[in-house]
């Protein structure tokens, strides 16, 4: 919408450049026909202001990331199996591999691989979440500007927003 918007200005501003050059030189009544037609436009400079933002981004990336490492631990592991230690974020797949596993068998390595991983991913989604909400960064944002120029059949607005 903004594009849009921004193309359709910039086209009537320069339709208007081409109407008033044509109705200037059409009053000089210079008739030289082997001077080609000159058009001088000129380009409001865009002006900048730097803004503050939260990294919402990242809130959002550790959010999803940490839910859904969570919720997949919580519904098998803590509803399904009935280990109360997968409802327990962060630290719960720890807590179930130290109780539950032994680290003499292959299998139970593995697993515990498994949920170390699991608990770093969560732990991993937890601080992204925490660190796009408590920080923020600086974003540049045009200054919203509106030009007005006569044209050929009365004024024309033009601009940024």
């Amino acid at each position: 919408m903004r594009r849009t918007t921004r193309t359709v200005f910039s086209a009537l501003a320069l339709l208007t450049a081409f109407s008033v050059g044509a109705q200037a030189r059409a009053d000089e009544g210079d008739n030289d026909a082997a001077t080609p037609p000159v058009l001088t436009l000129n380009a409001p400079k865009l002006e900048y202001k730097e803004v503050e933002q939260r990294n919402t981004g990242l809130a959002i990336a550790g959010a999803s990331v940490f839910g859904g490492t969570y919720l997949l631990n919580a519904a098998i592991g803590g509803y399904a199996a009935n280990q109360w230690e997968f409802a327990v974020p962060v630290v719960g797949p720890w807590i179930w591999a130290g109780r539950n596993l032994n680290q003499n068998e292959t299998g139970d390595r593995i697993a515990t691989l498994g949920l170390t991983l699991d608990g770093l991913a969560q732990a991993a989604g937890l601080g992204m979440m925490i660190a796009g909400l408590v920080t923020k960064h600086k974003v540049r944002q045009p200054v919203p500007q509106v030009m007005v120029a006569p044209s050929g059949a009365g004024l024309a607005a033009f601009g940024t927003f």
